[in-house]
């Protein structure tokens, strides 16, 4: 065969790849409003920077009949681009072939992206359409879960993990997006469930619909599994892009300083009246972070989930910075057991590193969503956990308060120190009105070394306690 034969060989087998399941299939994706996995990883990425792997790999199967069914790629379309500029690696599960099922080769594909990233240090995007494992390969389908799961781990807080959910994850497929650091969701095509409605039914004969079991909403409101609930794949997309923007590559390194186009002396009169003068009267935090932050820009995560909560991403002076904070007009800003968005979060700004985290409060009438009971028993917890996320935060951290804290909210307002070590943390200056409490954790090294102000303490199951009746200070 002549080079020139070899030349055209190759460039139709480049073309068949490109084809996937074939045009009656790709059809068939478009006709329900879906792109197809190429169409993604194009949209998602800067303009001919996609270099794509393994494109002729595939499936070693021969039961069944499945060796006469072969699709080049096998199911998943995989390689690097960037985004902005910044390199990111990123997989795309092909649901024109096997309804984007998992095989062995498939598996290696994915791995062989996850492993490429953690070694180049750089963001790992993974776009999800699949029905699940390939049957017809049994245990060596399942194996390769495992060995995404593996590496879900070993590059968790390494590198940032980002999954779009563009279709079905159902089954052993959707372990692996939930062990990733972000999640997205569209509302007319994303479901994530390990047994699906017929399963359910089979099993404990309840009637649930597909959107009711691990639909967008559900995962958004309900569960909290999904970070961003969006209409479309181009929204999705779009946020994708937008969330990076914030990310360091990997924890060893800063996040983006962007130019800083809002003018540094730019005032905003709607703080000066936007807290009411009955502390009663609730208000929205967010109208106060669009006032303080650059470009009143400001990407919501959980937007629909604990809404107590709010947090997200924005920069002051071009610096990327996490936001942490209480809504004042949901629940009054009260910490519930739904309320571990916060916390994670915040584990999730230290964990990656290279951005600052900004926290603002404004409490409510109570602290415990639901007082005693195992409602005051989970919001207890879900306060301490924030607090120790917030404690145990590698990155600079702030705190301003703009009404009342009590209770776990004004232990986490103070617990941390610019460093984020919990030894020698200060929380020195604090004023606060009655009922305030300051939490330290279980460790009796941690006893404050100073307080003004004469709190009461006491300590419960190892927890430092110190309640104010008035202004005061307190060092650890």
């Amino acid at each position: 065969m002549k080079n020139q034969e070899k030349v055209k060989n190759l460039i139709d087998l480049r073309v068949q790849a490109k084809l996937g399941g074939g045009e009656k299939r790709i059809n068939s994706q478009h006709a329900k409003g879906k792109f197809t996995a190429r169409e993604r990883i194009h949209m998602l990425l800067d303009d001919g920077s996609f270099e794509e792997f393994d494109m002729f790999v595939t499936h070693r199967c021969n039961n069944f009949g499945m060796e006469k069914e072969k699709y080049l790629g096998d199911g998943v379309v995989t390689g690097h681009g960037t985004i902005d500029g910044r390199t990111v690696f990123v997989y795309a599960q092909d649901f024109t072939v096997f309804g984007g099922s998992l095989s062995e080769t498939l598996a290696l594909k994915i791995c062989k992206v996850m492993d490429m990233a953690m070694k180049m240090g750089c963001p790992v995007i993974g776009i999800n359409d699949s029905g699940g494992a390939r049957i017809q390969e049994g245990v060596t389908s399942l194996a390769g879960y495992a060995e995404i799961f593996e590496r879900n781990i070993l590059a968790s807080g390494v590198i940032p993990q980002i999954s779009a959910i563009f279709g079905p994850c159902a089954g052993g497929a959707v372990y692996s997006p939930a062990l990733t650091d972000f999640i997205l969701m569209t509302e007319q095509n994303s479901y994530m469930f390990v047994t699906g409605p017929k399963v359910v039914k089979s099993v404990t004969g309840e009637d649930i619909s597909i959107e009711d079991l691990g639909g967008a909403e559900m995962h958004s409101r309900k569960s909290g599994v999904s970070h961003f609930r969006v209409a479309d794949e181009k929204i999705g997309i779009e946020t994708i892009r937008e969330l990076i923007s914030y990310l360091p590559q990997n924890n060893l390194e800063e996040a983006p300083l962007l130019e800083c186009t809002d003018p540094i002396n730019r005032l905003e009169d709607v703080l000066n009246e936007i807290v009411p003068d009955n502390p009663n009267s609730p208000y929205d935090m967010k109208d106060v972070i669009h006032g303080i932050v650059d470009n009143r820009e400001f990407l919501e995560i959980h937007a629909d989930y604990a809404r107590n909560i709010i947090v997200g991403f924005a920069r002051f002076n071009g610096i990327s910075t996490g936001i942490n904070g209480n809504s004042g007009g949901s629940g009054g800003g009260a910490s519930e057991i739904g309320g571990g968005g916060s916390g994670t979060f915040s584990g999730g700004a230290g964990n990656n590193g290279g951005y600052s985290t900004v926290e603002g409060y404004a409490g409510g009438n109570q602290s415990n969503n639901g007082g005693g009971g195992a409602g005051g028993a989970g919001s207890l917890t879900g306060g301490i956990g924030r607090a120790s996320s917030i404690s145990g935060s590698s990155v600079t951290y702030a705190s301003g308060g703009a009404n009342r804290g009590y209770s776990p909210a004004a232990g986490a307002a103070n617990s941390g120190s610019g460093g984020g070590s919990n030894n020698g943390a200060s929380a020195t200056g604090y004023s606060g009105g009655s009922g305030v409490v300051i939490i330290r954790y279980p460790d009796t090294s941690l006893a404050a070394t100073s307080t003004t102000g004469s709190p009461t303490y006491t300590n419960t199951g190892g927890y430092h306690i110190y309640k104010y009746t008035g202004s005061g200070s307190i060092t650890f």
